[in-house]
């Protein structure tokens, strides 16, 4: 980055070598603990350049600047961590173990030696399914490993050295950590499907309030020494709920929260409701064996509701019409007019809707917004009946930051 100007690399780069320019300066850990934005710097690059794909012609040079500022911003930000002294031996099981035990230990420098050595070995791809499981359930790094994971899964342009500075964070706290879940009969009514017994009992979770802190650890730690989580996961039957069927629902829950729900929280409580869980639930949906990780993202979306909810959600919510039918224009508006022009938009304009949220996200400064929109567009793929809903929630963050652009 530092033997090109911005405006050659923004002028003379390809969309994927930009892209793997600015993975060269995120993807190197710092010394110091991560502050908020070099945690998710590599998220947000990640989810530039998959929103980049759909930004619209003349959107693209300021799409394409943005990504160049995060690299620049980053490499301005703390110390540079040096390259750890080799690991020459292991395979990938044993180099995986390494790395999971000394995660587990806290041992910073031998975690950066196992992670460094094992994106030697394996592609970005396939890290998801060697480290998923084991370390999703933790709350150190914004208990955002999840988001990684998913997004290594996701997308071939996001190389393995990303893992390096998300393990390093991890390695920080080993403590804090989701316990594992024996899943149990469920004790609640005996009648309905298991996906509509955990809607009603994410529906009722109790207003408990923000204890002391919003970060994630605190929020995740009242939701499961109160009993709101255990409560939710007593819903889940014996061998767990499907990971699609979940990932689907829970999505639902999140959006509607960011619709509903207290707007305040909207940029950083209601946008990690969704992408949090989606990042778990996402490289378990094809894995049989990590039907727990419903209940890591359940207890997500558990936690969040009880710190920050202050109202019953209502499932069948839709926003008034308003007059205008120009997103952008109801963007500038307010939050609930953006909602509004996406959620009525005719299934027809609904590709130009998202075009639209992808042009506005990739413009904006805000990395929460980028990877929000970019988790809303996700869950409509997945989730397609309830595409008015998502469409409309990353339209309703937009409006939110247009309010609030001097922040």
């Amino acid at each position: 980055m530092t033997a090109m100007t911005p405006s050659r690399l923004t002028s003379e780069l390809s969309d994927h070598d930009l892209v793997a320019a600015v993975f060269q300066v995120v993807a190197t850990p710092k010394v110091e603990p991560a502050s908020s934005f070099v945690l998710h710097a590599p998220l947000e690059v990640a989810a530039r350049s998959a929103l980049l794909r759909r930004v619209r012609p003349e959107g693209r040079d300021v799409a394409r600047r943005r990504l160049v500022e995060v690299a620049e911003a980053y490499a301005a930000e703390a110390t540079a961590l040096a390259d750890p002294a080799p690991l020459t031996d292991g395979d990938v099981g044993s180099v995986t173990t390494r790395l999971v035990d000394a995660i587990g230990a806290g041992d910073l420098d031998a975690t950066d030696r196992a992670a460094t050595r094992l994106t030697q070995l394996v592609t970005g791809g396939e890290l998801p399914a060697l480290l998923a499981a084991p370390l999703s359930r933790s709350l150190s790094a914004a208990g955002h490993a999840g988001i990684l994971f998913q997004t290594l899964a996701a997308d071939g342009d996001v190389p393995a050295a990303a893992l390096r500075g998300m393990a390093r964070e991890l390695a920080r706290h080993p403590d804090w950590a989701l316990p594992e879940i024996e899943l149990g009969e469920a004790d609640g009514p005996g009648s309905g499907t298991a996906t509509d017994l955990l809607e009603e009992a994410l529906l009722a979770v109790p207003s408990l309030g923000v204890p002391g802190s919003a970060f994630i650890q605190p929020v995740m730690e009242q939701a499961r020494r109160s009993g709101v989580a255990d409560r939710v996961l007593a819903t889940l039957p014996p061998g767990g709920l499907e990971p699609g069927a979940a990932r689907a629902l829970l999505s639902r829950v999140a959006a509607w929260s960011m619709l509903q729900d207290d707007p305040a929280h909207a940029p950083y409580g209601w946008s990690h409701c969704l992408t949090m869980p989606q990042g778990v639930l996402s490289p378990a949906v094809d894995d049989p064996h990590r039907r727990g990780a419903v209940a890591v993202a359940a207890t997500y979306v558990a936690g969040f509701r009880a710190a920050l909810g202050s109202v019953r959600l209502d499932p069948r919510f839709v926003p008034e019409p308003v007059a205008t039918a120009d997103l952008v224009e109801a963007v500038a508006d307010s939050p609930l007019a953006a909602a509004a022009v996406a959620w009525h938009a005719p299934p027809t304009a609904r590709d130009d809707v998202a075009t639209t949220l992808a042009t506005v996200a990739s413009a904006h400064h805000d990395a929460h917004l980028v990877k929000y929109t970019l988790s809303c567009l996700r869950a409509a793929a997945y989730d397609p009946d309830h595409t008015s809903l998502y469409l409309a929630s990353a339209a309703y963050l937009a409006g939110w930051w247009a309010e609030h652009d001097d922040r």
